[in-house]
């Protein structure tokens, strides 16, 4: 399968994605998205785990893309409630 990348984001489910396969792609590792959101390793897994957080298997390795990791952190803003006095 050329171009084709594990979509992790549902473990219990194997299914491939065909991904444009940029040689500039910048992969991110479990480590480095952890350290970016200020969570520990366990916590980015758990995130995938739930399907909050997209991430792809590459070979033996568990990589994320860096605009999947600001989609997770766009869709987490907390709005504030408005209060009317």
């Amino acid at each position: 399968m050329e171009n084709c990348i594990l979509d992790s984001n549902d473990f219990n489910q194997t299914s491939y994605i065909k991904l444009p396969m940029d040689k500039e792609q910048q992969w991110l590792k479990p480590a480095e998205v952890a350290k970016q959101l200020g969570v520990s390793e366990r916590t980015v897994h758990r995130l995938i785990e739930y399907g909050k957080l997209r991430a792809y298997k590459i070979g033996r390795s568990v990589k994320f893309r860096p605009e999947d990791v600001e989609e997770y952190l766009q869709n987490s803003q907390i709005n504030p409630k408005i209060t009317s006095e």
